[in-house]
């Protein structure tokens, strides 16, 4: 009898290690996944970071050319790159983007040769900031 009872024994604890096994197993694939999930979201809050970033630093540098061509006096003309709509207005000296915007100190400036404060929107694309008589027109090329 000694004999079944050690082998019943034996099988009882292959069986209760491969229980633990498993569960261990699943425990640390339970803690991969939630760290994953955790990179994941983390990963996702930098790229729309990086893209908010991006619109303010094209917004920065459209409101320094446009602060540029006018401290550099009329007839100054300059060709830029825009990879983004943006709205500029003039009237609360405002530059928009889908994500961002800026201000610049100047409110001379407009889409056509006469000064009003309406808002214009530029397209993504080349973009032409010109200075004539001290009011800069910015336009799509």
């Amino acid at each position: 009898m000694k004999h079944y009872k050690n082998k019943f024994l034996c099988k009882s604890k292959k069986a209760q290690v491969g229980l633990e096994a498993i569960v261990s197993v699943s425990l640390i694939l339970f803690l991969f996944l939630g760290a994953y999930l955790i990179y994941y979201d983390k990963n996702a809050d930098i790229i729309k970071s990086e893209q908010e970033l991006n619109e303010r630093a094209e917004c920065f540098q459209l409101a320094n050319l446009i602060n540029n061509i006018y401290t550099l006096g009329d007839n100054t003309e300059i060709t830029t790159k825009i990879s983004q709509n943006m709205t500029i207005e003039p009237g609360n000296q405002r530059i928009y983007s889908e994500k961002s915007y800026c201000t610049f100190p100047l409110k001379m400036v407009s889409q056509n040769s006469t000064l009003n404060f309406d808002a214009f929107t530029l397209q993504e694309g080349n973009v032409s900031i010109t200075n004539e008589n001290g009011l800069v027109i910015v336009n799509n090329v």
